[in-house]
């Protein structure tokens, strides 16, 4: 799902809300927020997946307990993209489908605001995680829409587009607010 809004305040709110209304329903959601300072760091495509891994084994404890676990040494030796794309398909083993929200804020970074690795970074999940079934939401600021339209079969994606309708008061009380969201969010 590619959502476009007009507003990064509003766009952020929507995938912030997201992950707060999806995590109650037990439905399982990974996820690769903005944290606190992460433009100073050296934040990688592998930093994301590592990320994604590192989730997914919580929410599927099994993939370290199969007939075929993923073990410390697994995780050590991840070393490319590829590598750690495997690794998190066989986190997911087991799960039907999962939900992955990305920050456009910090894949822009990663990405350095190249919207065509951006859009090569998200094909990555549907070429790379076959058992489950994957649904990404992410902002349309930092993916290739064209590139998306030509390439990407129609079933494989839909765009939701959210217009700013709030005041201008409506929006400094929800700017407000966002502070305790985002630590709620993180610290769960």
């Amino acid at each position: 799902m590619i959502i476009q809004s007009s507003s990064p305040d509003t766009m952020k709110d929507i995938l912030l809300d997201l992950v707060e209304l999806i995590r109650p329903t037990n439905l399982p959601i990974i996820w690769a927020l903005g944290f606190q300072d992460y433009w100073t760091t050296n934040i990688t495509y592998i930093d994301i997946l590592r990320m994604f891994v590192m989730q997914a084994l919580q929410i599927n404890p099994s993939a370290t307990s199969s007939a075929s676990p993923i073990t410390s040494v697994h995780l050590r030796e991840a070393a490319s993209e590829e590598d750690w794309l495997k690794l998190l398909g066989r986190a997911l083993d087991g799960i039907v489908e999962i939900y992955i929200v990305i920050d456009s804020n910090l894949l822009g970074f990663v990405t350095k605001q190249d919207r065509n690795g951006a859009t090569r970074f998200l094909e990555l999940f549907a070429k790379g995680i076959m058992n489950t079934f994957v649904k990404v939401f992410v902002s349309s600021v930092n993916v290739d829409q064209e590139q998306v339209q030509h390439r990407w079969k129609a079933n494989q994606w839909s765009k939701l587009m959210i217009e700013d309708s709030m005041r201008p008061s409506q929006k400094r009380r929800r700017k407000q607010r966002l502070p305790l969201r985002r630590g709620r969010g993180r610290g769960r």
